[in-house]
């Protein structure tokens, strides 16, 4: 096991929004030198937390309600080891072309990301992200469903109108038993019974104490002050 996480150096270009961080940068840190530069980027957040890595969550998978929600999108250039010690790089990077290998992010050949992708062929040692300005509007949306039937009904609605709010990225879908599980520290281990079945039960009972609704999703509408009043 490698600790990466003293590795904490960030430069972001308050022209393109590129950020060029070490893996040990946390949404947290990367949120404090925004805010200490005077930038008005938006933080790729997750829900690992204030203390989850930026390029860490993005190589896993990460997914946030962004506008770009799928965390590795936003990666441009990646630099770092593969297992066998040899380096790798942007190709454009290794055409000393810097520039195009932080905002390019395809650039020439087979791409590196493919391989970094929820693996272990290589430790990353630095990576450039794409940010998001802030929207100057950006508004909660929140569902709720009393039930499992009223949820499935739903769907076919929402799957229609997603496609026609671009300003509403995604929507993240959260079980009962999931909101009740990351609501209080350590809930999972007061469960009693030691089958499925009988801890959906447990947790609907506990849910249902609480008041949390059978489903729930959530998102955020971006855009301008104005469109997203309606």
């Amino acid at each position: 096991i490698v600790d990466l996480s003293p590795l904490k150096k960030i430069y972001i270009c308050a022209e393109t929004g590129i950020a060029t961080l070490e893996p040990g940068v946390t949404q947290h840190d990367l949120y404090t030198a925004i805010e200490e530069l005077g930038l008005d980027f938006m933080v790729p957040t997750t829900g690992a937390g204030h203390q989850g890595s930026i390029i860490g969550n993005a190589l896993d998978g990460g997914y946030g309600l962004n506008l770009v929600s799928a965390h590795i999108e936003a990666l441009t250039r990646v630099q770092g080891y593969w297992g066998s010690g040899a380096p790798f790089d942007h190709p454009y990077a290794e055409m000393n072309c810097s520039a195009m290998a932080e905002t390019w992010r395809s650039g020439l050949g087979p791409s590196t990301l493919g391989l970094l992708h929820q693996s272990n062929f290589g430790l990353v040692t630095r990576a450039s992200v794409q940010l998001v300005r802030r929207m100057k509007g950006a508004r909660i949306v929140a569902l709720e469903f009393a039930n499992e039937e009223d949820f499935y009904a739903s769907l076919p609605t929402i799957k229609r109108l997603l496609p026609e709010l671009p300003g509403l990225p995604a929507l993240l879908f959260s079980h009962q038993s999931r909101s009740v599980a990351t609501s209080v520290d350590g809930l999972l281990d007061t469960l009693q019974s030691t089958s499925a079945e009988g801890r959906a039960t447990e947790l609907a009972e506990i849910a249902a104490k609480k008041g949390f609704k059978s489903w729930i999703a959530l998102g955020f509408l971006y855009g301008t002050p104005t469109s997203v009043l309606g």
